[in-house]
């Protein structure tokens, strides 16, 4: 039986053998940053609303009228039964405004805070530091 390996394209085989493995684990790497998904629907009335993507992540941003980040939902374990996390300001009985974190059941902080920090590598800078700040801030 013949090695594959061996011969004179030995070397340029494994050289694209390790390109190819290359490529396939950017893919995967980028599969897991969050995408901006272009054209979302707008809602009148709700202000600005941008959304992401990634396999096991949503990232949904709403602005008030003078594009001032005021919410934000992170949908988390999709292929298992999405989760929910939410963030917003609420204004309170005495004309407050409060942030407020509401999710649909318990979480682990700490493993929401891993998956959101690894995913919103593509996020603006800011922005990214904002939903973190917030994200350790509240209760889990």
């Amino acid at each position: 039986m013949m090695d594959p390996w061996g011969g004179p394209e030995g070397p340029l085989l494994v050289e694209a053998a390790l390109l190819l493995l290359e490529t396939l684990l950017i893919r995967c790497r980028m599969s897991e940053m969050l995408q901006e998904l272009p054209n979302v629907r707008q809602i009148k009335g709700e202000g600005l609303r941008r959304w992401f993507i990634s396999d096991d992540l949503e990232l949904i941003l709403w602005y008030d009228d003078e594009k001032k980040l005021n919410g934000f939902q992170i949908c988390y374990d999709k292929l298992a039964g999405t989760r929910t996390i939410t963030w917003k300001m609420v204004n309170t009985a005495d004309g407050r405004n409060k942030s407020i974190i509401i999710s649909d059941g318990p979480y682990n902080k700490s493993r929401v805070y891993s998956l959101v920090e690894r995913d919103t590598e593509t996020l603006e800078e800011n922005l990214r530091d904002f939903i973190l700040k917030r994200l350790k801030s509240h209760g889990g």
